[in-house]
């Protein structure tokens, strides 16, 4: 539950099939290209290695329990076979962005069995939680998600096929108003569930709560017009949250 930028890289040259040489290179001017449009800090290039928020990739599948239960869908966590990533930190509490392409492999061996997975030709899948830059602001956190859209169109410019999915609602009409509406409403909803689980563990003596949204500036506003909004929301999701504590 945070205002999050989800993004869908993919990339084939428009000639020849993809070899790791162009991929290097097509990653490399992506990068280039970004640290010149000065969006923020750019580390450098690395080897995917499949570590966290290293390339790893979810694949779904379709598990059988062999159990005589009906199968269902589940993700696959895939390491990449080889891949080159790069990140941006555009400010302050937004999470880093990293971005690259990797290739997956065809097949791999978890949950005691072989699965045929599904992740075709040089791409990569993540996403970055903007929202809490606004704690420094609606301008630091403005200028923060704008950066972080910036830098996936310069992969467009460049020919990768780029899917952006924005929370904030900011893209693809790039309406700034619509950004602070969702912005404040998100806010309002975790100020608000935050207020509430502190002011039980306050009471109950339990260990503090700790959320980023509590050093927000305008805390108190924003748990009064989350609480306002969300009321029965925020409380049915504070009643689960304690059940198990309380039953226990």
């Amino acid at each position: 539950m945070c205002l999050t930028i989800h993004y869908k890289l993919r990339w084939t040259p428009p000639k020849l099939p993809p070899n790791e040489g162009s991929v290097l290179r097509f990653v490399e001017e992506a990068r280039r290209r970004i640290v010149r449009a000065r969006l923020g800090h750019v580390t450098e290039l690395r080897f995917a290695d499949g570590g966290a928020f290293n390339g790893r990739a979810l694949a779904k599948v379709k598990y059988d329990p062999r159990d005589g239960s009906k199968p269902f869908d589940t993700y696959l966590e895939v390491t990449p076979d080889s891949g080159y990533l790069f990140t941006l930190d555009v400010g302050a509490d937004c999470e880093p962005t990293t971005m690259g392409l990797c290739r997956y492999p065809e097949r791999v061996r978890q949950l005691g069995r072989v699965w045929g997975v599904k992740l075709p030709g040089w791409r990569l899948d993540l996403f970055s939680k903007t929202q809490y830059a606004s704690l420094h602001g609606w301008e630091h956190f403005r200028r923060c998600h704008l950066a972080v859209i910036a830098a996936l169109e310069i992969w467009r410019g460049l020919g990768a096929r780029v899917k952006i999915s924005d929370e904030g609602g900011y893209w693809p009409r790039r309406s700034e108003r619509t950004l602070r509406r969702e912005l404040d409403q998100m806010n309002g909803a975790i100020a608000g569930l935050a207020g509430v689980l502190k002011d039980a563990a306050d009471e109950d003596g339990g260990p503090p709560v700790q959320a980023p949204i509590l050093a927000h500036p305008q805390f108190e506003r924003l748990e009064a017009n989350g609480v306002r909004k969300h009321g029965s929301k925020i409380a049915a999701v504070a009643a689960a949250l304690a059940r198990p504590a309380s039953s226990a």
